[in-house]
């Protein structure tokens, strides 16, 4: 009883093996409880109740065959519940309930004949309830099961226990129905609150005297107990389905709506890239060529300069003339697959350039665009090429002092009508490169 004691149980104790009460309920006593303590021979009553007592139940409590009273409960004992306390034929109380103990009840302890009162409640036991020999607990008068994580359906078993006072299965996870069988039990407390339970209550249990025993259980029918009656409870289970079925439904047009619209703004996209992809041909002097005769000129072994904006192709046409063919880099769209912004920037230019007229300014001839890597600029073509290949090499000597002054000039004369003379302004690179100078060393 309680003295205070603390502290592990000293395994000499297991050595009186004459002791037949161990009463030790109460104390401050922890660590695990020896072997030999759990196996004494003629031991009646072991209690070790409301202490911090830790470990599992050993199997060396076989060995305490004339044991009668196992009370354990309020401790720390984990694990599962031994196949050897179905070797206890006198046992006539277990309780052992607010610990840590898991798994399944075995089937051992339920064949036992003499138990009256059996707790087990606020543990992790768990499975399916097993009363297959419940016709051996004939004495049983109080089972508490609560708490815990049991399954399945109610034992209808149960209704076989002819003293069965109270009956404590509440905190679960029962489900299905109410035994029927249930009604032939004497009982003074019936406890099935909170699991899973549904169907009728049955008749014998549907007064005032049980209007606690079955809260929790929200498929459980019973208008006498204030739960909704079954004709209810089926039309609100069918208007749940309609419900069910309508927001399908409902999902199913959203998701057809949405693919409607997305294949549209698709074909839209695509049939717009289909007309983009048709060539626009603009000239802006009178030709003698044709559009496919330049394109079918434009061959590597043309090249004559090349950067990061393109290739520059010397084009002789089948009328003799001349010209330089530059061939833009890039589809004209920009990188997220917006077509428009980058054509409508090219299509700016070309018709800014298009308007430029200026001895000193290069003429454009003709472009083309479409919405492959097709955007070509057909120019003058200059045989001196630009200013920076005539200022190296062998090329410097054909530049004196008064054709580089003309040439200046020239290039001064050009900036200064971009510059002031067009509206908008026009500013672009100004570099030897950008400078072109032709036969007659005109910049």
């Amino acid at each position: 009883m309680c003295n205070y004691f603390s502290g592990k149980i000293p395994a000499s104790l297991g050595d009186c093996r004459s002791l037949k009460r161990v009463r030790l309920k109460s104390n401050n006593l922890s660590g695990s409880v020896p072997d030999g303590v759990w196996g004494l021979p003629h031991l009646n009553l072991l209690e070790l109740s409301e202490n911090s007592l830790s470990g599992k139940i050993s199997k060396a409590i076989s060995g305490a065959y004339n044991l009668s009273n196992l009370l354990l409960s309020n401790n720390m004992f984990s694990g599962s519940i031994p196949e050897e306390i179905g070797m206890l034929d006198n046992l006539v109380e277990f309780a052992a309930s607010n610990n840590n103990l898991s798994g399944r009840i075995p089937e051992s302890v339920m064949k036992l004949s003499q138990l009256v009162n059996v707790d087990l409640s606020y543990n992790q036991l768990s499975g399916e309830l097993n009363l297959g020999g419940i016709g051996e607990l004939s004495k049983v008068t109080d089972l508490n099961l609560s708490h815990n994580r049991f399954d399945g359906s109610v034992p209808s078993e149960l209704g076989k226990f002819p003293v069965l006072n109270n009956l404590d299965l509440s905190w679960n996870k029962f489900s299905g129905e109410i035994p029927m069988m249930l009604q032939n039990l004497k009982l003074t407390g019936l406890n099935l609150s909170y699991n899973q339970l549904s169907g009728d209550i049955p008749p014998f249990f549907a007064n005032d005297k049980y209007k606690t025993s079955f809260i929790g259980n929200p498929g459980l029918c019973g208008h006498q107990l204030g739960l909704c009656d079954c004709h209810c409870h089926g039309k609100s289970k069918n208007r749940r389905y309609v419900w069910i079925l309508w927001s399908i439904f409902a999902l199913a047009g959203v998701v057809f709506i949405i693919g409607v619209a997305w294949f549209y703004f698709r074909y839209r996209k695509a049939k717009k890239l289909k007309v983009l992809s048709v060539s626009r041909w603009k000239s802006f002097h009178k030709l003698g060529f044709s559009k496919f005769e330049v394109s079918k000129l434009l061959s590597e072994d043309n090249v004559i300069g090349s950067g990061a904006s393109g290739k520059v192709y010397k084009v002789v046409l089948s009328n003799g003339e001349v010209v330089a063919v530059k061939r833009l880099c890039g589809a004209p769209m920009n990188v997220d697959g917006n077509v428009g912004a980058r054509k409508d920037e090219f299509d700016a230019e070309v018709e800014t350039q298009g308007r430029i007229r200026h001895k000193n300014i290069m003429r454009w001839l003709w472009c083309c665009c479409n919405s492959e890597d097709q955007r070509l600029l057909v120019y003058e073509y200059m045989p001196n090429g630009s200013l920076a290949d005539l200022l190296k090499g062998n090329n410097k000597s054909l530049l004196d002092l008064p054709t580089r002054y003309k040439i200046a000039v020239d290039a001064a004369e050009g900036l200064s009508y971009l510059h002031h003379d067009c509206v908008p302004p026009i500013v672009q690179d100004v570099k030897s490169n950008n400078i072109l100078v032709d036969a007659e060393f005109v910049a």
